[in-house]
This record gives structure tokens, sequence and C-alpha cells, in this order.
């Protein structure tokens, strides 16, 4: 990327853009990326960046498309690894003065995000450095020294969001009939404040859940368990939604949008192979994205079919027969049997309209669990599975309990069904919108 920058950039203009598209891969790397076992800053999204250049080859632009960006590592850190890089650099780059204001004078260790996986520093990182380059990239690509401290005020937002703790409404009468309760008044006071919300509506947004149930908005009493998980589920749409606005707004600055481009040069930033001890929905959603572009890419390159090769033969000449390793089983496992040559189109065609396999059975699934079907759970969920695909060669038998193997292009992986229909709904309670959208006095809030 930096050859290629370098080699398109003359002019006083185009040196600021290059600079602009250096520091975007900064602000990105900051917000996206984490601390794993394997690499001390992976990043947790993937990535196609199109590098846009003029008929002369002079850098015009640059636009960034993410894709299944894991917003689970904000609430869930696997042990001796870190969320998302930026948040310790908020913690250890900001002045006292600055800390106050953003209610994070306190060690790292106070905020349960951040404690759980007991890491904090990393030897190869120096987050106090890290923060400065942010604060300059950030300045460098175009935001606003109040949006900047906008942006900054959400993280500690969510921060403080973990930190909210439930317990069972003791003056109720029935208990089995209540909703919990906040324990800790004192910090929902401070996350009311930063959001911009009354804290009795936040707290009612987050011990109650409206649920469609046989075509009926329902309002559930939520228990201090599903309250925990009603305020994570809050934190990672915060941050998500953050991270896309942020993805949006450099595009909005450094993308060329005066028409099309002349040429440009596509960069593909894809997961690695995700295959852990214990892997779940988001390491099934990695390496099924992966299967899907490692096809296209065998596509291109040698099916007579597809790309230059279907040019050439058309042409009448006779292209070498390569042997390449066909992960078409693997993915008919995933998302049912496809016509030949039709994979690109139906590439935007969810489960729900069509799609079979693992993906279709666990869309039909979700779709039961949304009205209220007793019968729709994890557990029934891997059972199907077991019984419709056990017999498939790329389904590999499992010997850990709750869950099932698949063997992907890159090997064997096995999954762990537990919350598998949960985060596939993925379904934020419509309170927490109508609370923040409409009832927020925080403007940069209202309008993520």
């Amino acid at each position: 990327l930096n050859q290629i920058l370098l080699l398109s950039t003359h002019s006083k203009k185009e040196n600021k853009l290059q600079q602009q598209i250096r520091n975007s891969l900064v602000i990105l790397e900051a917000f996206g990326h984490s601390k794993t076992s394997q690499n001390s800053s992976a990043s947790k999204y993937g990535m196609f960046q199109e590098l846009q250049f003029s008929e002369r080859g002079r850098i015009l632009g640059a636009k960034t498309l993410t894709y299944a960006f894991d917003k689970s590592r904000v609430t869930t850190i696997p042990s001796n690894e870190r969320t998302f890089n930026v948040f310790y650099s908020l913690l250890a780059g900001t002045s006292p003065e600055e800390q106050t204001a953003l209610h994070i004078n306190f060690p790292p260790e106070s905020f349960n995000y951040l404690n759980q996986s007991k890491l904090i520093k990393v030897p190869e990182i120096n987050d106090e450095i890290a923060f400065a380059d942010l604060k300059s990239s950030l300045k460098v690509c175009g935001f606003k020294a109040k949006t900047v401290t906008q942006i900054f005020q959400l993280l500690a937002t969510i921060l403080h969001i973990g930190n909210l703790q439930f317990q069972d409404d003791h003056d109720a009468g029935n208990l089995a009939q209540e909703a919990c309760c906040i324990k800790n008044n004192d910090v929902l006071e401070v996350v009311a404040v930063m959001l911009g919300v009354s804290p009795t509506k936040l707290e009612q947004s987050l011990t109650y859940k409206l649920r469609l149930i046989r075509k009926e908005l329902c309002t559930m009493f939520l228990n201090t368990q599903g309250a925990a998980e009603q305020r994570d589920a809050l934190a990672r749409a915060l941050y998500h939604v953050l991270f896309l606005w942020i993805v949006e707004s450099l595009n909005t600055k450094i993308c060329y949008n005066d028409g099309e481009p002349a040429n440009f040069v596509g960069i593909l930033d894809q997961f690695g192979f995700q295959n852990f001890k214990s892997n779940g929905f988001e390491e099934f959603c990695a390496n099924f994205a992966n299967e899907r572009v490692h096809q296209f890419i065998i596509d291109q390159r040698f099916s007579d079919a597809e790309g230059l090769n279907a040019a050439m033969v058309r042409d009448g000449l006779t292209l070498p027969k390569v042997v390449t390793m066909d992960n078409a089983g693997c993915l008919e496992l995933l998302i049912g049997k496809e016509q030949d040559h039709t994979r690109e189109k139906n590439v935007n065609k969810s489960a729900a309209l069509g799609l079979g396999g693992i993906v279709g059975a666990m869309d039909r699934d979700c779709a039961k669990y949304q009205t209220g079907a007793t019968d729709a759970t994890n557990a029934n969920f891997l059972a199907n599975v077991q019984r419709a695909y056990g017999s498939h060669s790329s389904f590999a038998k499992s010997g850990h309990a709750y869950s099932f193997g698949i063997n992907h292009f890159s090997g064997s992986v096995h999954y762990t069904v537990d919350s598998f229909l949960e985060k596939n709904l993925d379904d934020l309670s419509p309170d927490f919108v109508s609370l923040l959208r409409d009832n927020s006095t925080n403007t940069f809030v209202s309008t993520l």
C-alpha cells in the first residue's frame, strides 16, 4: 500500500490525500483491532479497500468497505486477550483533567469489560503513544475537535455501561412477576448523563424487553441475567454503530465522489482462519465468509466459465486444466446446493429466501424462536443439523459436547452451539432505539 501511494503521489493535494489514507488505517486499527493469543493487534473485521486513480495513475481517493465486524469483542474477551485497542489507549493517553471530564479517572482494572480477561498491558504496544497517534490521525483525516471529544465520551460511556449491576427488586410483592432493578445507581446516573437520557427510562430499557411473540408485541420482565445480557447488547450496539459511522465518515472525507474513477486497485484484508480451543458463532461467521472468498478466488482464477478465462475460451483459446482444491462441498453443507456458476448472484440471498444447509436450518430455527416456540433451542438446532447433515463429507462428528464440526478448506473446526440462535437473531430491544434516537439530548449519539 505504501509503495502504491508513493508512486501515485506528485502534487501537494495528492500528498495530503496520501497522508489521509495512511492515517485512516491508524484509526481503523485503533477501533477495529485487538490483542489475541496469536497476534498483538489482530483485525476483528473484514475489509475491502478500493484505491482510486486517475487515467494518469495519480491517486484520487480511497473507499473502504467493512464486513463481519466482531462486536462481541466489546463485552466478551477470552482470557489473556484484550478488547479493542482504543479503550486501553483512551485510559492511558488522556490527561487527568480529561479523565475527570469523562469520568474515567480510575485504573483500567475497575472497568468490568477490561478486567475480565486479566490482561491490560501488552509489551509490544505503548497505549499512551497509540492514543497520541490516534488523535493526530483523526485531525489529519478532518475530524473536528468537538467530534473527537464526543467519540471519546461514547467510548467512556460504553466502559461505564459494563459496570452496571442488577439485583432483584425485593420491594416487589411477587419476584417472579417483577423486573429486577439496577444496584449501583451512581453508575446509572453517569451513563444516563453521558447518553443524554433520563436515568429512569434507561433503567426501564435495561430491565424490560419488548418481544414479538405470535404477532403480538409483549413486554418481558428481565431477571438479573437477562438484564445483564440486555446491558451488553446495548454496549455492543453502541460500539458497532460508532465503528460504522467512523468508516462512513472516512469514506466521506477521502473517497473520490466526482463520478467513477478511471482506475482502481482493490485490496482485500480478510479474517485469518479461525480455529481456537473454543469456537462459537463469531468464528463460524468468519470461516463462512472465508469459504465464500476462497471459492470466488478459485472460480476467478481457474474456472473456464468465469472472468478472464471465460473471455479467452470464447475467443477459442485452449487453457490448461488446473487441479485446485474445490470447497464447493463445504459451501453446500453451509448454505445448500447452488446452481452452477450462480454463486455471485446468490451471495446476497439470506437463508430465509432460499438458502439451505446449516445456515438455512439456523435461520428457520431463529424464525421459530421469534414466535416463542418452546422447541426452538440451540440443543434442538444441533440435533437437526446432526440428523440432516451427519453423513455429509464436509461434516465432522464432534467429540465435544454440544458442538458440531465442519471440514473447512483450511482444516476441521468444531463449533459450540451455545447461544447460536440468539447471536444470529442479534435482536436489539426497540426501546433502546427509541430512547437514544428520539429522547436523547446527546445529538452525536442520537444521529448515529
